[in-house]
């Protein structure tokens, strides 16, 4: 695709109130969220202003960092970051902006800016990369359309979600923005520690990390954060949802496994999208592919995520590493539950 350009801004050059401005902008592709992947991730943002015949129509988001070789990334995994990728100022084709990552790579491998790439766009759908020079893997993930009305929403649900709804409202469960941060951060993590250790696992995130989320993002007022509450006052399930533009992401939640039967998870959930969906969220994205999202209504999704290496040896590496981490962690699961640590 002839006529674009590419140039890399310097940090302190990102201007991140035009960067925001963008039509298909997401919280992964703020200048808060990235202050927060500084801070946690040790990465250095990486911003890429796209031109085509010499007008500015968008940018690149993404992430700068080393692992042994250099990594360019929107986003990496682990970094409870959802999709980023192209941040544009004008509507763009589909084919446009697959011609855009194809000429973008090329251009960071040609000038040896990274040894490995890879982007997570949520615009992308696979037909629209299976075709072309990209590679990519898959994506698995659920996503909830707000647009209908809260009655719609709520008779989408399924049995599963709807009658532990009901049972709630008769276990006077309430559901409410937390009063002070500190407080629920605590309750919240005490809930997260309680889940793992059901599955002989520790949380992979740790309560520091995830303050620095929570926190990072409410001066930004981009987060909604919801407690159930027992009839005896007591925090029994928390949650937390960031948001901007009309798109929100499902960044955590929790409960305390002796108070399941009062049911306070799936209310929860349900007055968190009503909140959303007054704060003018349109698409909620559920993350990773687990089968329970699926009571809430929501529509699998299938998305690419573009790798490309300049080596195939360390795509390969990566591969390996990834499955080394999640065999390990599953090796200690079954062995912690066997032995009833």
């Amino acid at each position: 695709m002839m006529g674009n350009s590419f140039k890399i801004i310097d940090q302190k050059d990102i201007d991140w109130v035009k960067v925001e401005s963008c039509y298909d902008h997401t919280v992964f592709k703020t200048q808060k969220w990235m202050n927060f992947l500084i801070v946690t991730q040790n990465v250095e943002p990486f911003v890429v202003e796209i031109k085509h015949n010499d007008k500015l129509i968008g940018f690149f988001v993404g992430e700068k960092f080393k692992k042994i070789f250099t990594i360019i990334s929107s986003p990496f995994e682990g970094w409870s970051t959802s999709f980023q990728g192209l941040n544009m100022l004008v509507p763009i084709s589909i084919k446009m902006r697959v011609g855009i990552y194809e000429e973008l790579i090329k251009h960071l491998f040609d000038q040896k800016i990274c040894s490995f790439f890879q982007a997570s766009d949520w615009q992308l759908d696979i037909a629209h990369v299976a075709h072309s020079a990209i590679k990519f893997e898959i994506l698995k993930g659920y996503y909830l359309d707000l647009s209908k009305s809260e009655k719609e929403i709520f008779n989408n649900m399924s049995s599963s979600a709807k009658d532990p709804i009901r049972k709630a409202i008769k276990n006077n469960i309430t559901v409410r923005i937390p009063m002070e941060i500190s407080s629920f951060l605590d309750v919240y993590y005490a809930q997260l520690l309680d889940v793992f250790a059901q599955q002989g696992l520790k949380p992979t995130h740790n309560l520091k990390d995830i303050s620095v989320m929570v926190n990072t993002m409410v001066q930004s007022n981009k987060i909604l954060m919801m407690e159930s509450v027992s009839s005896e006052g007591i925090g029994i399930a928390s949650g937390f949802f960031l948001y901007d533009n009309n798109f929100a992401f499902y960044a955590g939640g929790a409960s305390f496994k002796r108070f399941q039967k009062l049911c306070p998870n799936e209310i929860l959930i349900f007055e968190a999208l009503k909140g959303l969906k007054e704060l003018g969220v349109r698409i909620v994205e559920f993350g990773g592919g687990r089968k329970y999202k699926e009571k809430y209504g929501t529509t699998p999704y299938v998305k690419p995520r573009i790798v490309a290496s300049r080596y195939p040896s360390l795509y390969v590496l990566k591969s390996i590493s990834k499955r080394f981490y999640y065999e390990l962690r599953n090796i200690i699961s079954v062995v912690k539950r066997f032995f009833g640590k």
